[in-house]
């Protein structure tokens, strides 16, 4: 048996060749006979994992014409209502289907011979229209979506191996929280709600960029400290309820701008800009952060076949607003 695996269909399977039962099996796992069913085995996968991208094809070329279709309809329909079938010279007609943007200089010459009540209703057919290609067009990208596979399962020994990091991690991380609580009188704590995310984007996600501690530290930083700024702002100038999503849209913009996506800082942002937190307690939070990438990279790097973090590089701050151009090698 020999495997296949086609990275584009993510379809996999073994092709199976069958031989007399007086063959050799020195000549048939000769390495020029080897080499000739691997390649058998590749052109017999190709066409295999060929099936359904074609199917999707067609059913995509189906999709689009349907939509014309309906788009050509619903124009036709707009031509119809305002009378702009009955009142076109044949032979205008068919220079304007000649030339781009046939419909709407269709409409505009039938409406500089109409009234104002012709226009507004001219203006309201064509409003209807584009509301409904572009609603259907919504509709279907939501039913449809972007073709793609559903990430698979993570095996039995990765998801223990994840509960085992988490449940330490965090489990660390609220004995200290409980010391913290314990010597203020109930005055410090650290937020644990971010710290949850974290650890989920350590183990669940490991190599993705917002689970990197330059992506954690730095975007924690910029949230926090912006949203803590915001509070000096009277609310009778910026209320709570409109500071709280402003901030946390600007700063996960600026985030994105800078290369430092991280979802738990668009939480910790919403957290801090609700006006309820101190100075210290985004230092408590930072503290945190660098504990649980810490223990992260000791937990992490234990095992054989894993690496925590990917990169430590941080970019020169020019190049975060500013990146610099590639220049092409002739």
């Amino acid at each position: 048996g020999m495997y296949f695996y086609n990275v584009n269909s993510n379809t996999r399977g073994i092709i199976v060749f069958y031989a007399r039962g007086t063959v050799s099996f020195e000549l048939v796992s000769s390495p020029s006979n080897l080499k000739y069913l691997r390649s058998s085995s590749d052109l017999i996968g190709a066409v295999v994992s060929w099936e359904k991208p074609r199917e999707n094809a067609i059913k995509a070329r189906q999709g689009d014409l349907a939509a014309t279709c309906r788009r050509v309809r619903s124009k036709l329909l707009a031509l119809k209502r305002i009378g702009a079938l009955h009142n076109f010279d044949a032979d205008t007609f068919e220079k304007s289907q000649r030339s781009d943007g046939a419909l709407a200089k269709a409409i505009a010459a039938h409406e500089q011979k109409s009234g104002l009540g012709k226009q507004i209703l001219g203006a309201s057919i064509r409003l209807k229209s584009y509301v409904g290609e572009k609603s259907s067009i919504t509709v279907s990208k939501m039913r449809h979506g972007g073709g793609q596979l559903p990430p698979p399962r993570l095996g039995r020994n990765q998801v223990i191996f994840a509960l085992l990091g988490c449940f330490l991690s965090l489990i660390t991380l609220s004995a200290i929280n409980e010391r913290i609580k314990y010597h203020s009188g109930d005055d410090l704590s650290i937020l644990l709600g971010p710290l949850g995310a974290l650890v989920t984007c350590h183990y669940g996600l490991t190599s993705a960029p917002a689970s990197q501690p330059r992506n954690s530290v730095l975007s924690i930083i910029f949230t926090s400290t912006l949203a803590q700024a915001s509070t000096e702002i009277p609310t009778d100038i910026l209320p709570v309820w409109v500071r709280m999503p402003l901030v946390a849209s600007i700063g996960i913009a600026c985030t994105l701008a800078m290369g430092l996506a991280h979802p738990p800082a668009g939480a910790v942002a919403i957290i801090f800009a609700k006006g309820d937190r101190r100075w210290h307690d985004m230092g408590l939070l930072l503290f945190a952060y660098v504990e649980a990438i810490f223990f992260a990279m000791v937990f992490i790097n234990m095992h054989e076949s894993k690496t925590f973090p990917m990169y430590w590089g941080v970019r020169n701050p020019r190049e975060w607003f500013c990146p610099k151009s590639e220049k092409s090698t002739n």
